[in-house]
């Protein structure tokens, strides 16, 4: 451990100077240097995730000062204090034996310690409706898409995992308790005059959504036109937009003056029969003329 010491003390001192000679590197090997420079960054996070886990195991954390093993790393490493929170839930993963895939892609950083968070969190939200057998096969499958799509990728594999790999009727659960979380807040006026609403919605709902809004965000002019200037309006804008229009729409409004609907009217039903089918329970009677008519009549 001494002599690993006095290395990483060695390597520190290069580092501390290295934009003084960075001059020196060819054009055509800064982009490798890059790549170095990134892995040693890798690793540097990966073993001090390691130690924190060691602290742990030995209760040098417990004993301290510090509330908390996210304290403890900001107090001690500062330069990594915004990422005290993602280290520490790191080190607890390294502690967990079932959970050593995690540890070793994060050791070789294969992953990186967000991406192995998020990893571990969302396998502990889909293990207890997995099937045994299946966990090794789901946790690796977690760790090559977090490997090559961050955690995002990871996030969007959760659901078709649990279709796949799932216990009889657990996909079907999940969607459920989806459902039951959707939630709009009351709105918040952040400043005078502008309003911040969050919502929270399965996944039936975003498709009713972007359904609603996804052709009327799409970019125009200020005169309408798709094919017209370009529209300067940022996306989140468009979007927000889109949605007030289409709520807008749905609502009938009331001509003051008159009293009258002067809204969208609402949507239409169009169903293709043959002629048997509403003809049929019809019963013809004398000047009653054509039963179709009559269909026609009451529609």
């Amino acid at each position: 451990m001494a002599e690993r010491r006095q290395i990483i003390a060695d390597c520190r001192a290069v580092l501390h100077d290295l934009h003084t000679v960075g001059h020196q590197c060819p054009s055509n090997q800064l982009a490798e240097l890059v790549g170095d420079l990134a892995e040693l960054v890798a690793f540097g996070t990966a073993q001090i995730a390691a130690v924190v886990a060691d602290a742990e195991q030995r209760g040098v954390i417990e004993s301290s000062q510090c509330a908390s093993t996210t304290q403890w790393v900001a107090q001690n490493g500062w330069h990594v204090r915004r990422d005290a929170y993602t280290i520490a839930k790191a080190a607890k993963l390294l502690r967990r034996p079932e959970l050593a895939d995690i540890a070793d892609s994060v050791l070789t950083a294969d992953v990186d310690l967000g991406t192995a968070v998020v990893v571990g969190t969302e396998f502990d939200k889909l293990a207890p409706d997995l099937l045994d057998q299946a966990k090794p096969v789901i946790l690796a499958q977690m760790l090559d898409v977090g490997a090559e799509c961050g955690p995002s990728g990871v996030r969007k594999l959760k659901q078709e995992l649990l279709a796949r790999y799932g216990q009889d009727g657990e996909f079907e659960k999940h969607q459920q308790r989806c459902r039951r979380q959707i939630d709009l807040s009351p709105g918040r006026e952040t400043s005078p005059g502008v309003w911040d609403y969050r919502l929270t919605t399965d996944n039936e709902g975003r498709s009713v959504l972007e359904a609603a809004i996804g052709p009327l965000s799409a970019p125009r002019d200020e005169h309408g036109n798709p094919s017209g200037p370009r529209d300067e309006r940022p996306a989140g804008r468009r979007r927000g937009e889109a949605l007030i229009d289409a709520l807008r729409r749905s609502v009938t409004a009331t001509d003051p003056n008159t009293g009258t609907a002067t809204g969208t009217p609402k949507a239409v039903l169009m169903l293709t029969l043959d002629y048997e089918t509403p003809a049929s329970p019809v019963r013809r009677r004398p000047g009653s003329g054509h039963p179709g008519r009559r269909c026609a009549a009451g529609r």
